[in-house]
Parts: C-alpha cells; structure tokens; sequence
C-alpha cells in the first residue's frame, strides 16, 4: 500500500512495521478524525483454503475482545489485496526489542507478566486463544501499559515458520506436532516469555532451568513450560493465580503487618481531628497512564439513609479526570448477572471483587463511613482483584454530616493523584456539591431513584422528581429523570420538558451525563450526526457505556447498529432501551423473522424490561393481531402498557377502544390527552380533539409539548390560515426541538410558503425542509421537481409516519400518473407506528390517513374496482358516526358512496 492510498474510509499515512501476518499502517479515520493502525493480512494458506468470509467472522470474534491489555480492534474490513484489521494506534516498544537491552528487574517481569497474563485470562474467558504469543507480540506503551498484539491471527492465517500458527522457538510441543491445542499452548509460551524476561536468555536455554531468579521463580518458569500440557496451569486465569501467589510471598510479611498498624492508627487520629489522615504504603504501584475502576457501595454504618449511595460520590467525582475510567454501575450490574448471581440491593465489597475480576479492572475502590458522636470518619481503600494487600487507603474525618460531602471531594482528590502516579495530570477537581448536590436530602431520594430503576420500577420517576424539587440545579437527577421517562414512558409528554430541563444544567454534570445530556440537546435539534459524535466520544473514554451504545444505535444505519445494540443487550439482557434498539433496527432492517423471535421471547417474561416492548416488536413485525393481544396484555400491568396499547390500536385503526384506553390512562396518571386527542380526530371529532388539547395545556402550561402539538397537527387539515401559522409559532417558541414536526406538517398542509420562512435554522438535509421545497415546487406547478425532490424521502416501506408519501401522491396527481399515485397513497395508508419515529406519529395522519383513504377509494372507482371503493367508504363512514356535522370529509365520503350505489362517479 502507498502514503496516501484509500483502504475502506481509512487513508495510508505510512509504513511503520512488517510481521509475519503482513504489513502495519499508520492510518486517518477522517469519520472520528483519530490515528489508527491498519493491518494488512497477508493471504496465506486459511484464506485460500477456507475464504474470506470465514476470515472476517473470525477477525470479528477476535474484535470482540475488550480489555486494557489487549489491543483494541476498531474495524475489520476487506479491500481488493485481502482482509484487513484496524486498531489504536500505539507508541512504544515491543517486549522483543526491549529485551535486545537484556534482562529485566525481577519486579518488572512479574509486573509484565502478570498484565499480560490479566490479557490472557480475559481472552480464555471468551473462547479466543492466542496461539503466536511471543515478545513481538508483547507491547510496552510510552506510559507503562502492556498489551497484547496479533490475538488469534495465528490460528485465522498461519505463519511463515507455521502453516498452523505459532513461532517455532515459543511454541509448546503438542503445537508443533501439530495437534490440537487448548488454553495451555498460550501459558507455554507465557512462562518461556517470562524466563526470558527474568534472564535475557532464549526459551530454549531456559527450558532446562532459571538460574539465579529464586526457587519460587525458576519453580513457576518451569511448571509453565511443562512439556506435557497436564503439568502446566490450565488457562490465564490459573497462571495468572499463580504469578499473584509468588509475587505475595517476595512481599515481607512484617513490614505488611507494621502498614495495618499504622493504617488503624490513622483512622482513629481521623476521629479525633478534622483534616487528619494516613495512607497504607503501597503494596504495588499501578502503571503510569489511564486506569480501569470499579467503585463498590460505602459501608455505612451511620444508620443514616441520606449518606448511602456515596460511593456514586466518588464514582462521579474520578471520571472527571480523562485518565481513570470508571465502570458504569449498570455494566457491573450486568457483569454479576453473567456470572450468575441474582441482582444484589447493593454493589458491595464482595460483588465488586467478583465483578472487578471478571472485568479486569486495575483497581477496586471501597470505602465505608462510620459516625462517632457528632463526626464521620470515613475511608477509602483501593485494591486489584483477587488481591488482600491494599494498593493504597485513606482515611479522613468531618465534624457533622453537612461537612460529609468536602471529605468526600478530598478523598475523591487523593484517589486520584493515587490511581494516575507517575503523570502530571491528576484530572479535574469540581466539588462534588456541584456535579451532584449539597442537599443531602435531595441525594438520598436520588439514590433511591436509582435502586427502583435499576430493578425496573416505574416509580423511579417520583423518587428523581421529587430529588429536583429540593435541588432545582441537581444535573445527575434531571439526566437519570431524562433516562427513566424514556423507560418509562418514551412515548410520552414528559419527554421534551425533562430534557429542556436537563440542558439547562447539563454544565454541572459529571463528564459522561453531560456528554449524553448534550447528545439529546443536538438529536432532537435535528443534528444527529452531532449526536452520533458525542456517543462515539462516550465510548472512547468508556468501549461498555451502555447507554452512550444504545443511542449511537438507535440513531445510526442497521449495518452499524446492530452490533451496538447486540452489545448493549449483552451487557443487560433485561434493559429496555437495549431491546428497543434491537427492535427498531430489526425492523428498519426487514428483519421480521428475527424480530417476532425477540418479541415471542420477550411477550412470555412480560415482567422483564418494559411491558411495552413485545406489542411494538410484534406492530413492527407486521404481525398485528398478536401485537394487540400483547398491548392488551401490557395495559393490564399499568400505563406504560397503556400506552403501548394505545399506539397499536392507532396502527390497526380501532380508534374507538384507542379513545377508551387513553381516557383510562388520562385517569390514573393525567397523562396522555395527545392520545385522546388523535382518537377523536380520526373519528372526525375534531373540534372535541382541539378544544380538549387546548384547555389540556392550559391546565398544564410548560408540562408537556405534546397536547399544543397534537392540536396544531389536527389544525392543519384545514389547510392554510393565519391562524395556523400563529399555532406554529407558539409551538417552536415554547419548544425549538418542534420545528422540523411543525414545517413538515405545514408543508404537507399546503403551505409551503409558511414551511419554508420557518425552515430556516434547519440542517440543509433535513427531510422538513425537503418537504417544504417540495410544496412550493407545487405551488409553481412543477411537479415534476417536487417528485425529484421527494423521491429520498418515499418508496421505502419503513416504521414511522410518511408525509412524503402525501406530498408524491399530489405530485403524481397532478402528472396524471394514476400508477405512481395509487402507490404513494397505498404506502401512506399502510399500518405504521408511526409515534415511535422522530417526526411524530401525528404529523399528518389524523386528518392526511383519512383523506389519503378516500382519495384512494376514488381511484379504485375510476380502475373499475367497485367493491374495493365501497369497502374503503364504508369503512370510514363507520368511523365518522359520531364526526362534526361540518367535517368535510364526510360530505364527501357521503356523496362518493352515493355514486357507488349507482355505479361510478369518477369515470
């Protein structure tokens, strides 16, 4: 490849190394503007014999592998010379040239090893073996980091020395008799890489011993590189067990003794005086750079509910440095339910070690608070898995529980400068009263907020609700209010006031709430790829953010969601926003067999996730009986189900039991009047609809944007008026997130004139502002432009309403392409959820379905199909019992079936 060249969407920068499984390229991904690592594989003997499709599923297994001590795997592609694997770009060394210097420091090797064997381990875990583990492939960063390079590329192309994978000097003897190899294979070669660390000499001349490294260690080199797979440690984990237990017995037990004296005398010093604390001598330190951080709950021993949950304190308070990332609670939650255990109240010391070993974490973070009259002592220690020897502790104290919060930012401080030695930056420093609250009050409901949630209770709302209400400037509770109403109810009025009300504080969240609060400020602006963006920013800092992985999926092409939704789901298969991605891209993707799979499964455990789910699964699927069946089913279990109830019989057109569930639902929680409101209108009750929405938000003024948007949208089938426009004025003023749904509805409307004036501050490619072009290109009677603009937008059979497909009809119309029309109208009437999509369900359709029927009823007429005309009439007719005696729809329908008794009107 040459400096400049285009492989994928990645251009060649430079060669910066050769290897035995092809060429390594400097590269630029201009789509998230970074440097990267682009390997050429070198065809060999598995892609001639086995295809390059069977490489690329491997290449993506391998992709899968998600550790600090593993090479991050970005993308895998294919291009004209082969198969080709992109990854971060690191500056350093391979283990191999260092080791050119000579041997290593006792201490460094084990510290080396043990990093690479936390790598192992992970991969082990996961089914992927190395199977060419040597120096080369042992990578030292510029900061200290060790990672594992060339995971499984032995076993998917072979090597120059080995058609089977693997290099001759390190690889175990079952290997290189070619038979079949196991977990054991790597630790061989993991225990000849030590051997070599500790003594500089070559695998082969250590194999008969390790001299002058201590029995222990020559004792461990040995077992390792048994020659029989039986004697070695069965896996990474093992070896890994192993190294930790020799490191342990170097340490001296009565210098580690004197360290638990002095820590205990710190924290009664800590009782005593404000200010005073000690920190444990540490054990070992952690590596120069970013680290990996689990945080478990506080041991409170208070009694006090308002100081639970403060390890969420310092949680909030590490990520703000770039350098340590903090495990999101909910991927540690996930973490146990993989391991097996059932969702515990509480991440306590036990569960994080569990779960920070499973994860690979580089350290734990514990912390207990206790109370001794009327002061709080209160420590945190930090530990790596699987180890008793503290990394380091603190210790300090408050005189009175509103001083709680400045020891929390002290401790917070110090845990840092503590994770992140040996680099000057030590991360940012806010107090936690301003990335959280001061109110102690205000945390604890906040907290409580989060217990419900993360068992699925609805009433999690109340609890973040009523957190706000004591601290209006409280940003995690507005960004987790944000979250839960999208659970709860992500179909609701709620919606656009709680993230209004989350951008105005979105300064004051910790890192990843603010980037997420910011991405729902640029989704709903219509900037989505802004929005896309800052979720890919989330997830460079975080690869398992579960909720940053949900919204890049929910907003990103099924090609490119789907692993992301797959990957959320896998993190917490019991999360709603993960299956809803799931959903949606099944059905944006055609996938109807896979996605009545999921709704099936879902629709048996309704209890698990959010009940709404299964109905819209089997809506989308095209499956509607059973969709009703399971809205049903989910209105039972409350109003969330209501509304997925709702929303399905509005899809199948029984607007008669869809007015009496949102009346029940307007009952029980006084939610959901746009609901009602489009009940009425499809029955032609449309003043009823406007005058109930109207006084709706009167009643509720700044409460909810969906009952003046719903009686706007109903306006709009009268069709241009001043007093139309005044309506979407009021609309973007109080909401600026409602422009795109207005302009649309007004283009489609017929007022092209007022669309395109309020267009403005739309992105050039908006389908708003497409749609107002398009009816200005009617209004000058050139059809023909408003089809060629149109035609992005239409002929796609996809969830969501489709006022474009209005819009075509008219344009066909009017070229007398009676073909081409009766296509439009048929996709526009066709069933659709279209309250789920980010124009709104109720952009056209109260008055654009009805109106698209009859004019379809009409066609059918003048082809001669009588008995399909008379069936659409009468079914509208049946609908319209109790409609305005002035809708104009009616009239017409009446005089159109009138015709059909007689014969034909239209030919």
């Amino acid at each position: 490849m040459l400096t400049g060249e285009q492989v994928g969407r990645y251009e060649i920068r430079s060669e910066i190394g050769r290897g035995g499984f092809g060429a390594v390229y400097e590269a630029f991904d201009p789509e998230l503007g970074r440097a990267v690592a682009l390997k050429a594989l070198r065809p060999g003997r598995s892609i001639a014999e086995l295809g390059q499709a069977w490489i690329r599923k491997e290449a993506e297994a391998i992709a899968r592998l998600d550790h600090p001590g593993i090479v991050t795997v970005h993308d895998v592609g294919t291009c004209p010379v082969g198969a080709y694997l992109v990854m971060e770009l690191l500056r350093g060394e391979t283990l191999a040239r260092r080791l050119d210097k000579g041997p290593m420091p006792t201490d460094e090797a084990l510290r080396i090893a043990e990093d690479l064997a936390r790598g192992l381990a992970h991969a082990h875990e996961r089914g992927v073996l190395h199977r060419d583990l040597k120096p080369g492939n042992v990578f030292l960063t510029d900061d200290g980091r060790v990672k594992l390079l060339d995971f499984g590329l032995a076993h998917l192309l072979g090597t120059p020395e080995s058609g089977g994978g693997g290099t001759p000097a390190y690889m175990a003897p079952e290997q290189a008799r070619g038979d079949a190899v196991d977990e054991r294979a790597d630790i061989y070669a993991a225990g000849a890489i030590l051997g070599e660390m500790l003594t500089g000499r070559t695998p082969a001349d250590t194999r008969s011993g390790v001299p002058k490294v201590g029995r222990a260690l020559a004792r461990l080199v040995a077992t390792a590189t048994a020659p029989e797979p039986p004697h070695r440690p069965r896996d990474g984990t093992e070896w890994l067990a192993a190294l930790v237990e020799v490191r342990r017995r170097r340490e001296r037990p009565r210098a580690a003794r004197r360290v638990a004296l002095l820590a205990g005398v710190g924290v009664a010093l800590g009782v005593m005086a404000a200010g005073i604390a000690t920190w444990r001598i540490w054990r070992r330190q952690l590596p120069p750079g970013r680290v990996t951080v689990a945080v478990a709950e506080f041991t409170n021993e208070t009694g006090d509910g308002e100081l639970d949950g403060l390890g969420r304190l310092l949680a909030a308070s590490l990520q703000e440095s770039p350098l340590v990332r903090v495990v999101a609670r909910e991927r540690l939650m996930g973490a146990l339910r993989e391991a097996g255990r059932a969702d515990p109240d509480r991440i306590d010391e036990g569960a994080a070690r569990e779960v920070g070993a499973r994860l690979g974490v580089d350290a734990l973070l514990l912390a207990s608070i206790r109370r001794f009259g009327e002061s709080y002592a209160v420590e945190v220690r930090a530990v790596e898995p699987g180890r008793d020897p503290y990394l380091f502790a603190a210790s300090e104290q408050a005189r009175g529980k509103e001083k709680v919060l400045e020891v929390v930012d002290r401790l917070a401080a110090r845990a840092r400068r503590g994770l992140i030695r040996g680099t000057a930056e030590a991360g940012a420093a806010r107090p936690v009263s301003e990335i959280a609250t001061s109110n102690l009050e205000a945390w604890r409901h906040y907290v409580v907020g989060l217990g419900m949630a993360e068992r699925y209770v609805p009433a999690a709302s109340a609890e973040f609700r009523r957190a706000i209400e004591l601290a209006p400037d409280f940003a995690l509770a507005h960004y987790q209010l944000l979250v839960q109403i999208g659970r709860e109810y992500g179909l609701d009025d709620d919606l656009g006031v709680a993230a209004t009300a989350a951008m105005r504080v979105a300064d004051r969240a910790p890192w990843r709430e603010g980037m997420l609060i910011r991405a729902v400020k640029e989704s709903q602006a219509g900037r989505v790829a802004a929005a896309r963006a800052i979720y890919r920013e989330v997830l460079e800092r975080d690869p398992d953010d579960k909720e940053a992985l949900v919204q890049l999926g929910l907003s990103s092409d099924p090609s490119e969601a789907m692993p992301l939704c797959e990957k959320a789901l896998a993190l917490d298969p019991v999360d709603g926003m993960a299956r809803a991605c799931i959903v949606f891209q099944l059905a944006f993707a055609g996938k109807t067999e896979a996605l009545l799979k999921y709704a099936r499964a879902w629709a048996e455990r309704p209890t698990e996730g959010p009940e709404y789910l299964p109905p819209f699964a089997f809506a989308l699927a095209g499956s509607l009986d059973e969709a009703v069946a399971a809205g049903r089913r989910a209105a039972d279990l409350g109003p969330p189900g209501q509304i997925a109830l709702v929303l399905v019989l509005e899809m199948v057109g029984d607007y008669r039991e869809m007015e009496a569930v949102a009346r029940r639902r307007i009952a029980a929680t006084n939610k959901g009047f746009a609901s009602l409101g489009r009940a009425l209108a499809y029955q032609g009750r449309r003043r009823e609809a406007i005058r109930l929405l109207d006084r709706a938000w009167a009643e509720r003024a700044g409460q909810g944007y969906a009952p003046p948007l719903a009686a706007f949208l109903i306006a709009a089938g009268d069709g241009p008026s001043e007093a139309l426009r005044r309506r979407a004025d009021a609309l973007v003023a109080v909401s600026a997130q409602l422009r795109a749904q207005v302009v649309a509805a007004l283009a489609v409307a017929g007022d092209g004139e007022g669309a395109a004036t309020r267009a403005g501050p739309l992105p050039a490619d908006s389908s708003a502002r497409t749609l107002a072009e398009a009816r200005l290109a009617l209004a000058r009677g050139e059809p023909a432009v408003a089809r060629a603009l149109l035609a992005p937008l239409t002929g796609k059979v996809t969830p969501g309403d489709r006022p474009a497909e209005l819009l075509l009809g008219e344009a066909c119309a009017a070229q007398g392409d009676v073909a081409c029309g009766v296509a439009a109208l048929e996709r526009y009437a066709m069933p659709t959820l279209g309250a789920v999509t980010p124009l709104g369900g109720a952009t056209t359709r109260t008055w654009g379905l009805p109106r698209a029927r009859l004019l379809l009823a009409r066609v059918r007429d003048r082809l001669g199909e009588l008995h399909e005309a008379r069936r659409i009439v009468d079914q509208l007719l049946a609908e319209w019992k109790r409609a305005d005696p002035d809708y104009p729809l009616l009239a017409e329908a009446r005089a159109l079936r009138a015709g059909l008794v007689r014969g034909s009107v239209s030919r």
